[in-house]
């Protein structure tokens, strides 16, 4: 009963976790969890069962898994990786991978690969978005005719633009 209980719980766990879990062998999607599923824009989720997992990742990305999903399972860190949702929007994802290893109906082990997909499309756009503006500030400073510095709390220069480096002959 006490096992019975942690199974649910575990299960429960995978069902409700925000980033996509999903098993997959020889690159076909044996089990994935709902937000997987939304993640890769399919419902219900069922729909996914047997399907190749890279049917959904962006061609300019499919030679990252060209030699096979389980050769993800050596990484030491998590893979970045666009994948194509139903309808045509792209989603960023982190993708790690897992040896799943467990029992076939004969009785032999069987192996497996889990995957765990973490959507990183907004934490994206804002890092692009804060490079657009620094980028949109450097202009403006190597366009003003008055020189610039900007020093830290240490004294040390942080940037200076054109005109200061003019004026000062560097």
């Amino acid at each position: 009963e006490k096992m019975e209980r942690s199974d649910k719980d575990f299960l429960h766990m995978i069902e409700l976790a925000p980033d996509m879990i999903s098993v997959c062998r020889d690159g076909v999607i044996q089990s994935i969890n709902p937000a997987g599923a939304n993640m890769l824009g399919v419902w219900p989720i069922e729909t996914l069962i047997g399907r190749r997992f890279d049917e959904f990742v962006h061609e300019d990305f499919q030679g990252l898994i060209a030699d096979g999903l389980d050769k993800l399972i050596d990484r030491t860190t998590r893979l970045p990786l666009k994948l194509c949702r139903v309808g045509g929007a792209d989603v960023d994802v982190e993708l790690a991978a897992l040896e799943y290893a467990e029992d076939g109906n004969d009785g032999k082990k069987t192996s497996a690969v889990m995957l765990m997909g973490r959507d990183v499309s907004e934490r994206n756009r804002a890092l692009r978005q804060v490079a657009s503006r620094e980028e949109h500030i450097r202009k403006i400073m190597d366009t003003v005719v008055e020189g610039i510095i900007t020093i830290d709390q240490n004294s040390l220069i942080e940037t200076i633009n054109p005109a200061a480096e003019m004026i000062f002959g560097y």
